[in-house]
């Protein structure tokens, strides 16, 4: 990861209306964001742009564009929320929207023992979410080199508690500082929380 970039999910670019509208801004690695995603956005079914009339000033954009978004603080105000969501699972876009879909559960993650790795796969074998998670690697880079390093050296601490958690008593002190440093690393305030779950999961451990 990088430097911490607010990231337009749809593209300014090309959704010009949601250039201020908070539900298209997310947080985003400053590296996924300007070297992968860029303006990236595939969609099955593009959203269709608001009519301006030709030749519409600065102040008639930003009307349309308020009508076509939800307001954070009013609700009477723009769109509705359910209506926004509903044009936006309407495009079937490519890239899951964290604020609709857990992208959490599409995923997979593998580790290389040889090379010091970690990669991300695609949870799902069907046609779509073969399409969707290419989709995920090729706009974010999830499977760049220094980032599979970086989250195999998660893993190897993971790892690590997960073989001390096996060897000590219930009742022990250590064990209960173990517990609550993987506690920690699961957390959703951790890097690669997601991964951390799956191979909690995968390797069926127990923090009771």
């Amino acid at each position: 990861v990088a430097h911490g970039d607010v990231e337009h999910f749809r593209p300014k670019s090309v959704y010009w209306w949601l250039a201020y509208c908070y539900d298209n801004h997310l947080y985003a690695c400053q590296i996924c964001n300007q070297v992968f995603k860029k303006d990236r956005f595939p969609v099955r079914r593009k959203m269709r742009p608001p009519r301006v009339a030709p030749g519409a000033g600065e102040a008639e954009l930003r009307a349309v564009a308020a009508a076509m978004t939800p307001d954070p603080v009013n609700e009477l105000e723009g769109m509705s929320w359910a209506a926004y969501a509903a044009r936006c699972r309407a495009e079937n876009p490519g890239l899951p929207d964290p604020y609709l879909t857990d992208p959490e559960p599409l995923m997979a993650w593998e580790a290389d023992e040889i090379q010091k790795r970690v990669l991300v796969k695609p949870r799902g074998g069907s046609a779509r979410a073969l399409k969707d998670f290419q989709a995920m690697e090729e706009c974010f880079g999830l499977n760049r080199e220094e980032l599979a390093g970086w989250r195999y050296q998660t893993y190897r601490a993971l790892r690590v508690l997960c073989m001390y958690l096996e060897r000590l008593p219930k009742d022990d002190a250590l064990r209960r500082q173990t517990v609550q440093e993987i506690l920690r690393m699961r957390s959703d305030r951790s890097a690669y929380a997601g991964m951390v779950r799956y191979f909690l999961a995968e390797w069926g451990v127990s923090l009771g």
